[in-house]
């Protein structure tokens, strides 16, 4: 039961680092490089994130308990790559909120 528990660890940590509650900081500055984005433009996408996590919280449990708690996390991971993409390649306040709700 021991060694399960320390193989665990790295993963947890794994999740902590990638949660997206450390990016949002840096992400703000990051929008203001993005033409035609304003401090209300922020606003709007971090409110549609933040709503989008809202709405997809009873979803997100289904699938967990569905298809198994791993594979959800594997899953968030996926679309926290793709909002990772999104925001790359973004140049307009569509394609950010687009990234946000990805997020």
């Amino acid at each position: 039961m021991n060694s399960d528990l320390s193989a665990n660890i790295w993963k947890y940590c794994l999740i902590l680092i990638a949660n997206k509650r450390i990016f949002v900081a840096i992400l703000g500055a990051y929008y203001l490089t993005v033409p035609d984005v304003t401090a209300n433009t922020i606003g709007i996408i971090l409110m549609v994130g933040s709503l989008t996590t809202f709405l997809f919280e009873i979803p997100s449990g289904y699938l967990a308990n569905k298809f198994g708690h791993k594979q959800a996390i594997v899953l968030s991971r996926v679309f926290m790559l793709i909002a990772t993409a999104l925001f790359l390649i973004s140049n307009s306040v569509t394609l950010l909120i687009v990234a946000s709700i990805f997020l």
